[in-house]
């Protein structure tokens, strides 16, 4: 059984131990399917901005250029077609349609429980009571920072609710991200290096991660 001790995110004070749900940080890693969700939140990230217009989109073009026989030129029913300078584009890139990737809800929560056992299995997994500021300096996050066991890399903190203190606090450092457990995915957790959650999230990410558990309640 996977487990890890808790930490205040402010006082360097260690709580009792806490044994972490073995339905998210103790499943087998499908590296396959780590790689098939990346790839669609890499995707979604895309802002689509490239555009091209088919020869339906493209003005103009409404009367024949020549009549169909006689004149000893080839036939041509319209200036726009993708034939002609200033026509239409075939197969061009669109907007909505260009980055599309899908995957099950069921994948992506497999795929998430398999990149939180992979951090888990590295000891970067931290428990902490509450992940909340008073004031909503950076030097007062990274004085609660001191007080975790982490040595260096990109951290990750996961709540019930984002602290718009502490949200504020990090917005400076680039190495910290905050997410609420039902935003989080499986890139989040793969860009960073530490994952720090609380005691009430792990709850519900155990019930997010398998709605089998919140039926059966």
């Amino acid at each position: 059984m996977n487990s890890t001790k808790a930490h205040s995110v402010f006082t360097p004070v260690k709580l009792s131990t806490n044994s972490l749900p073995k339905s998210v940080f103790n499943v087998s890693v499908n590296s396959e399917l780590i790689k098939q969700a990346v790839v669609m939140y890499w995707a979604r990230l895309k802002q689509n901005t490239a555009h091209t217009k088919t020869r339906s989109e493209v003005s103009g073009g409404g009367r024949k250029p020549w009549r169909q026989k006689g004149t000893g030129r080839a036939r041509a029913g319209s200036i726009r077609s993708p034939l002609w300078k200033g026509g239409g584009i075939t197969f061009g890139p669109r907007t909505h349609s260009e980055n599309a990737q899908k995957i099950s809800p069921a994948l992506r929560r497999k795929a998430l429980s398999g990149v939180l056992t992979d951090r888990s299995k590295d000891k970067k997994v931290i428990v902490v009571s509450a992940l909340t500021l008073t004031v909503p300096k950076t030097k007062e996050a990274l004085l609660a920072l001191a007080g975790l066991p982490i040595d260096e890399g990109s951290i990750l903190f996961i709540d019930v609710k984002v602290d718009p203190m502490l949200l504020r606090a990090t917005r400076n450092l680039p190495y910290i991200t905050c997410r609420c457990v039902k935003d989080v995915n499986a890139l989040d957790v793969l860009m960073h290096n530490w994952v720090v959650i609380t005691q009430d999230a792990l709850p519900q990410l155990e019930q997010r991660t398998n709605p089998t558990l919140k039926e059966a309640q």
